[in-house]
């Protein structure tokens, strides 16, 4: 990472990394003379891990409250921070700048690619999905219209009788449960191709004493759901064929980064999961270029799980670096961090692990799972809306307590490396 007079840093994606780095680099503008842009294809920013909870909330009324609660407009917030807002979709970026659908060019001294993960129905924001749009009818998603496709969502669960989630990870386990709970005339089936719940581990176990315990929810380990394609809303299992007829179907797999517009004129730099590769210092690795290109989130491929909180904790890392850069200061590689995740089980009930401390309902919750992990996890969304300005210090904190966390482990290494070559 070379150290250059930034003037321009151009964000290419308001989500989970992308917003935390414009409110961080937002109000440098004076103090280093910078111009920070966030481009992003929908108008407003949308808490993703809540989306769940939202869509099966007991009335209309409180399905559009919490939707409301879990976004925020982008150019009201981001004005706060003194970050231009630009709604578009990225077409293809240079050495020079950024390019979006319809030609619009944007020049950048560092480019932060934070485009995030794209998400199957119902989680999904279509206007994601940048193969689907010509170049001059970009597919930009307003407010209104993102509420308009949820409630289609909702009328189509509403009216489901029986349910069938692929895929036991966070997602899959979430949905299960919070239709069990919510709506315990519903039928549930959860399919996984793995033997595990959530990888397995405590959490997993946890989840799995949990569901084994909904009487609406039918658990199916290690095998497939495979579609009828004679039949729609007809699955068949892998192993032990069992036939399911469900009224709705969600996938809770397999999502992808959203790159799609880099494998045109960019494909060198992705992975063969179409991630972007990058360096500890998160620069894109290409064979030419003044390092100022940057892949930040989801869409890179660090060796860490693709969730909210890792993301913020790149972002934060990301932001010192760029404020260093223009100090003069010395650079820092990422190191990781210790994953903290909370899955709901239900409304009021949750498991998880917060900086190594699991919450599972232990001694006296344990078929239910964890009160205090779902007070977390609602702790969560709200400092992740910015409630009561509280994002930046929030996640400055856990990134201090994981920075020093690792300069401990080097002290220990140092400590043991040292007493060896004494013994030696």
């Amino acid at each position: 990472m070379a150290t250059t007079d930034v003037k321009k840093v151009v964000i290419l994606g308001g989500g989970a990394a992308g917003l935390l780095i414009a409110m961080k680099l937002g109000p440098e503008k004076k103090k280093h003379g910078i111009d920070v842009t966030l481009v992003d294809c929908k108008s407003f920013f949308e808490y993703t891990p809540s989306l769940i909870s939202v869509l099966y909330e007991p009335t209309d009324d409180q399905f559009q409250k919490h939707f409301h609660r879990i976004t925020a407009d982008y150019p009201s917030f981001l004005s706060n921070y003194e970050v231009n807002f630009v709604l578009g979709m990225v077409d293809d970026i240079t050495e020079q700048a950024v390019i979006l659908k319809g030609g619009q060019e944007l020049t950048y001294d560092i480019a932060a690619i934070c485009t995030g993960s794209f998400y199957h129905d119902p989680w999904k924001i279509p206007c994601q999905n940048n193969n689907d749009a010509p170049n001059d009818e970009p597919h930009l998603m307003q407010w209104t219209s993102r509420l308009d496709f949820l409630r289609e969502k909702r009328d189509e669960y509403k009216a489901a009788q029986s349910i069938l989630c692929i895929g036991a990870g966070p997602v899959g386990v979430e949905v299960a449960t919070e239709i069990a709970c919510r709506a315990p005339e519903k039928q549930v089936t959860l399919v996984s191709a793995t033997d595990t719940v959530l990888s397995g581990g405590s959490l997993g176990d946890g989840a799995k004493r949990v569901l084994d315990r909904l009487d609406t929810v039918k658990l199916i380990l290690g095998e497939k759901a495979e579609p009828n394609q004679d039949t729609p809303m007809v699955f068949k299992t892998s192993e032990t064929h069992q036939e399911i007829h469900c009224d709705l179907a969600y996938t809770c797999t397999g999502i992808r980064p959203n790159t799609q517009f880099l494998e045109k004129s960019h494909a060198d730099w992705l992975d063969d999961k179409k991630h972007i590769r990058v360096d500890p210092f998160f620069q894109v690795e290409r064979d030419a270029g003044d390092g100022n290109i940057f892949a930040i989130g989801d869409v890179n491929n660090m060796d860490e799980p693709k969730l909210f909180f890792t993301a913020h904790m790149q972002a934060v890392h990301f932001s010192r670096n760029v404020k260093n850069l223009f100090k003069g200061a010395a650079v820092q590689p990422y190191c990781g961090c210790q994953l903290s995740m909370v899955v709901s089980l239900g409304p009021s009930h949750a498991i998880g692990s917060i900086s190594g401390i699991v919450l599972n309902g232990w001694p006296l919750g344990l078929h239910k799972g964890s009160k205090l992990a779902a007070l977390a996890k609602h702790v969560i969304e709200r400092i992740s809306m910015n409630d009561f300005n509280t994002k930046e210090t929030a996640n400055d904190l856990i990134y201090y307590t994981h920075e020093k966390g690792h300069l401990f482990q080097k002290l220990i290494s140092a400590i043991i490396r040292r007493s060896t070559n004494t013994s030696d």
